[in-house]
């Protein structure tokens, strides 16, 4: 087992319930310990007893850096950008208080545009099985031992599945992936990536307000997936993608003038603040 010292706003179950992300669990009958699986690669990390900064970690501490420190974003300052609310900002600055630890992960474009266009109309358990699901059905295996974490077992997870691998996938599949009206969605927005007629590269490029307009060319795709996909993806940090949720927050705490200027450049991250401070709270923060 490894550790590692991790020395800024990083709460493992906050991230884990902040709704960005969809293969980031706590292991069930393991209370502290956290499984997330991105670019083909699984960590499993909990918080060393011995130290509030040290964190035990499954992988080598060179690819915690060369991988999960980027991952988990921790280059970014969300202390300073928590420091740009005021008190009279009263709303945002008590959800900001309470979200202490919610980190705007940097996650694989492609596998956030067709999480969230899976996400659509379904709550998370409900994205988090069907992401799984199709992982299972079209990914690649990951062996995972898990003895260098104390625990006796040894599991297999799958990465998520490349644009080949979904073009790749049967009627089968497709079926036990149960994705309704949704499938039609994916397999337009797999062909054109197989076909190389997109790629992420390409989508990587364009300026915020390129990027937001070709991701709502995607069959499937409207204004709200656009800018999760930005924000979670692409980590255009001043995305900010308004769902029923967020709007009743806007209508309710700002009539619907919130100051956009005033947190640029942060503004999705101001919006996760938001989203994940007045969930928790039950909107009395």
């Amino acid at each position: 087992m490894n550790t590692i010292n991790i020395d800024a706003e990083f709460d493992l179950k906050k991230i884990e319930n902040s709704g960005e992300v969809f293969r980031f669990i706590e292991v069930e009958n393991h209370p502290g310990l956290f499984r997330v699986v991105a670019f083909k690669k699984a960590l499993y990390i909990r918080k060393s007893e011995n130290n509030s900064n040290e964190y035990e970690i499954s992988c080598s501490k060179e690819e915690f850096d060369t991988l999960w420190k980027k991952y988990f974003d921790l280059n970014t300052d969300y202390k300073k950008i928590r420091e740009m609310i005021k008190e009279d900002d009263e709303f945002l600055y008590n959800a900001a208080k309470y979200s202490k630890g919610v980190r705007i992960l940097q996650q694989d474009p492609w596998e956030m545009i067709i999480s969230f266009v899976i996400s659509q109309r379904k709550n998370i358990p409900a994205i988090k099985k069907a992401v799984e699901t199709l992982c299972q059905c079209a990914g690649t295996p990951i062996e995972v031992d898990l003895s260098q974490m104390g625990i006796k077992e040894k599991q297999v997870l799958y990465g998520f599945p490349t644009p080949e691998q979904m073009h790749n996938m049967t009627d089968e599949d497709w079926k036990r992936c149960a994705l309704g009206y949704r499938e039609k969605y994916l397999k337009k927005i797999v062909e054109e990536f197989y076909r190389k007629e997109v790629t992420v590269e390409y989508l990587e490029t364009l300026s915020d307000e390129d990027l937001y307009t070709r991701l709502n060319e995607f069959y499937g795709i409207g204004p709200k997936v656009s800018q999760c996909v930005m924000l979670f993806g692409f980590h255009r940090l001043d995305s900010f993608p308004k769902d029923v949720w967020i709007l009743r927050i806007l209508e309710e705490k700002y009539n619907n003038n919130f100051d956009f200027e005033r947190y640029r450049p942060y503004n999705g991250v101001m919006q996760q603040f938001m989203f994940y401070g007045s969930l928790e709270l039950g909107r009395k923060v």
